[in-house]
């Protein structure tokens, strides 16, 4: 029986193959066969076999068989090449450890049916793989490179993406993508347990379990810092550095100074100069001062001045409409232009060419 003949009768017996199918061999297609399915313990073909049909250096490939031709013939009943386990996609997005492959005829048969030849590489979403000779009869399949969005990363090499940094490294025989640090925005590094500022506010790098945050830790108020719960001072207005959230950090006005330094707490209004203020709560949050009226000047304990405010928050005109001037007959209201004699005295409230209102309380002459 020559070597056709009998993988015929092989293939009828054991591998289950039609016989109109099998009156279709040749060698060819047998040694394809041979090479696809790998050899079973039912494959009961002999060396001699091989030899009688010229084809032993094609078939080598598949059993791995001494290629000397002084070996004397013997059955080959069991072959196998092993491989170790099979590969599997990693549950773990950013690990992959190094897998072995079946092998097939020069390389390695991933289990979703992809064949690789030694050397060649397949891309999944993570990982780069590659089919790696290990000896004569092993091989596996070999993770050399992370993928990040798309994006190839040699082993060591470090990417941005978003806020965090990305590194590939080799751990033993494992490939990870993890996060290794923070980024600001300003492209600025920073290793876990260190701080960075960030749009006025400042930052620590912190793994907690298997996230990466940006905690915020303080806040920068006109160039000068302040960690969360302080407050800075900035012309008229107080700023606490607040954490109204988890990972929330912003700066509010909590008070609002005078023109003395004195602190005003929200909603009361001060005095300043000829103006009155109010310490307005914002709906945001915090405050700002604004104006809220005018105040009457006065010149001594005894004359002052009734005034018309007209304007808004942030600007305000004071006219003053009247005099007021206290004696010992009483309090004496006086328009402008105007004046009152008394029995010994004369009020006048005169508006001068410069646009100023005058008061004065003048002893009434003798005539």
């Amino acid at each position: 029986m020559n070597f056709i003949d009998e993988y015929k009768s092989v293939a009828f017996r054991t591998h289950r193959v039609p016989p109109s199918a099998v009156k279709q061999l040749n060698i060819c297609s047998i040694i394809s066969r041979l090479c696809d399915i790998g050899i079973s313990t039912h494959t009961t073909l002999t060396h001699s076999a091989f030899e009688r049909a010229n084809v032993r250096s094609f078939a080598l490939a598949c059993f791995r068989m001494p290629a000397s031709s002084q070996q004397p013939e013997r059955k080959v009943s069991s072959v196998y090449i092993v491989l170790g386990q099979p590969n599997r996609e990693s549950q773990q997005p950013v690990r992959r450890t190094e897998d072995r492959e079946r092998a097939a005829a020069g390389g390695c048969n991933l289990d979703s049916g992809i064949h690789l030849y030694f050397g060649e590489t397949y891309r999944t979403d993570k990982f780069v793989l590659k089919c790696e000779r290990v000896n004569s009869t092993t091989a596996r399949v070999a993770p050399v490179k992370c993928i990040l969005d798309g994006t190839e990363m040699g082993v060591g090499d470090r990417k941005r993406k978003q806020g965090f940094a990305y590194d590939c490294n080799r751990r033993d025989d494992r490939l990870t993508l993890s996060i290794g640090g923070c980024f600001s925005d300003d492209d600025v590094f920073a290793e876990f347990g260190e701080t960075f500022d960030n749009h006025g506010f400042t930052y620590k790098c912190v793994k907690e379990g298997d996230s990466v945050v940006h905690s915020p830790v303080g806040c920068i108020i006109n160039g000068e810092r302040a960690k969360v719960g302080e407050t800075v001072t900035v012309g008229n207005r107080v700023y606490r550095c607040s954490v109204p959230g988890a990972t929330d950090v912003r700066t509010e006005a909590t008070d609002c100074m005078d023109s003395s330094g004195g602190k005003v707490s929200v909603g009361r209004r001060y005095r300043d100069g000829s103006f009155l203020y109010l310490c307005k709560p914002l709906p945001s949050g915090g405050s700002r001062t604004v104006l809220a009226g005018c105040v009457a000047k006065q010149n001594d304990s005894s004359l002052s001045y009734r005034m018309r405010c007209s304007g808004d928050e942030n600007r305000v005109i004071a006219d003053i409409t009247h005099c007021i001037a206290k004696t010992e007959q009483g309090r004496h209201v006086i328009a402008v232009g105007e004046s009152v004699q008394l029995m010994d005295k004369v009020i006048t409230c005169q508006r001068q060419n410069d646009g100023t209102v005058v008061g004065k309380i003048s002893p009434k002459k003798i005539i």
